[in-house]
């Protein structure tokens, strides 16, 4: 896949507490990204002044992207830190920031959102349409076709976890016999059959 370097966003924020939203986000930045070095960071563990050291300049100019998982979770002290490097980024590090939810770093993320970062809502699916459309997704990404009533079956069979509903997705569409054109309720109903 060939992408306009120029279209992609420096600074992408990654939004919200829905797990598998966040980290398909992220496998989407970073394959855009493919030809670029990778450098990952973990908000808890970050020290002093090694932010700034994985955004420096490089002596052969190369394309790199620095990802910043769970930014909640970096001490407010780091935070300020990173904060203060945003002026002195190397116009060829491209920056992802992964942040959970919640009010950590709120300032910090505000900035962001204002000096137009790309973002990426990761908020959790509550509304039954929601989630109708992440399966029909699912589906439509498998190659494959669902009924409405195959969509409400797998919601009030699967309940409430992402990942188990994005895995029985991935499941069905593979399970169900690509002769058969579209997936209905009986399938869903097969899948889960003696499970509680």
């Amino acid at each position: 896949m060939v992408v306009d370097p120029v279209a992609l966003a420096p600074v992408t924020l990654i939004h919200g507490s829905e797990e598998v939203l966040a980290e398909r986000a992220l496998d989407a930045e970073l394959g855009k990204r493919q030809e670029y070095e990778r450098t990952f960071l973990a908000g808890a563990e970050l020290a002093p002044g090694r932010f700034a050291e994985a955004i420096a300049p490089s002596l052969f100019a190369e394309k790199r992207v620095v990802v910043i998982r769970a930014l909640h979770d970096a001490p407010t002290e780091i935070i300020e830190e990173i904060e203060g490097d945003l002026e002195i980024v190397d116009p060829n590090v491209h920056l992802i920031f992964i942040h959970g939810g919640g009010n950590k770093a709120k300032g910090f993320l505000d900035r962001l959102k204002k000096a137009k970062a790309s973002v990426i809502a990761c908020e959790p699916m509550k509304k039954a349409a929601d989630k109708e459309s992440f399966i029909k997704n699912e589906f439509v990404e498998a190659g494959r076709k669902i009924s409405p009533a195959a969509v409400s079956a797998l919601i009030d069979a699967s309940g409430s976890e992402m990942r188990e509903l994005a895995a029985a997705c991935r499941q069905i569409a593979f399970d169900v016999a690509a002769s058969k054109e579209i997936i209905d309720e009986r399938d869903i109903a097969n899948f889960f059959q003696g499970r509680v």
